[in-house]
């Protein structure tokens, strides 16, 4: 993940809530990996919230997490990406938007 906080076509609004993202997997029976409690090689859980206090902006930042046993057997529907934020964007704060990219999301086998 590469939060951007600054540059580029929408400068000057590009801010804070950029690091407020994060992957998260849907499963075909309606739950979430996030559900499982499962956390980043980072130390926060796939939440944007807990994500923003790790990721750092304007650089890459690996995140990667380990599909526990309790979701063992689970077929993958989709790949969600999450976002938002405690604070409310109003004119003036560093908060409101958001812009960045994500690169290299990949579910793989363990190996071993």
């Amino acid at each position: 993940m590469y939060p951007q906080l600054t540059g580029g076509p929408i400068a000057g609004n590009v801010q804070n809530a950029s690091r407020s993202v994060a992957v998260d997997l849907l499963f075909t029976d309606g739950s979430r990996l996030s559900d499982t409690g499962v956390v980043a090689n980072n130390g926060a859980p796939l939440d944007p919230r807990a994500q923003a206090g790790k990721l750092t902006g304007q650089a890459w930042n690996t995140v990667r997490a380990t599909i526990p046993a309790a979701a063992g057997g689970k077929m993958v529907k989709s790949v969600l990406l999450h976002f938002g934020s405690d604070v409310i964007a109003t004119a003036g704060n560093k908060d409101g938007y958001l812009r960045g990219w994500i690169d290299d999301v990949a579910l793989l086998r363990p190996t071993g």
